[in-house]
């Protein structure tokens, strides 16, 4: 099950309050807000799993560490 409140706060910002160019959210935080919502409204429950599965990858992989300014 997909944890909505999960996926909400990394469209807004990064856990590690870093701007990873690698992110695979980082396209979508760039978007002004409601934007980020409609586009999070149409994405499959697929596409968010596996959106949150390379997030969750990279940062564990220590990838979150070269971030963008």
């Amino acid at each position: 099950m997909i944890n909505r409140q999960k996926i909400y706060g990394l469209i807004f910002d990064c856990p590690e309050r870093l701007n990873n160019k690698n992110c695979p959210f980082v396209h979508i935080r760039k978007m002004e807000s409601s934007s980020k919502i409609e586009i999070l409204e149409e994405l499959t429950s697929e596409e968010i799993r596996q959106l949150v599965k390379e997030h969750e990858k990279r940062q564990k992989n220590g990838v979150c560490q070269s971030y963008e300014n």
